[in-house]
């Protein structure tokens, strides 16, 4: 082999190498996102929690507010 075909070989084996390392990376940041999940449902949940309850303490003092009438 000259060594043109060497360097080229060596060129396509570093390539390969590349894809296998960024294949991995991707599984692992799948493998990440999937553990986070349960806390975006979590977090979610307690942000519509606390925007309902933050709504439903306006409307009692707008209700108290308007039978008062103050």
């Amino acid at each position: 082999m000259s060594e043109t075909t060497t360097s080229h070989l060596d060129l396509d084996l570093a390539e390969k190498v590349l894809k296998i390392a960024n294949l991995h990376a991707d599984s692992e940041l799948k493998n990440a996102q999937r553990a986070f999940l349960p806390w975006q449902f979590m977090l979610s949940a307690l942000g519509l929690a606390f925007t309902a309850g933050a709504g439903l303490a306006a409307g009692v003092f707008a209700l108290m507010k308007w039978k008062v009438g103050g």
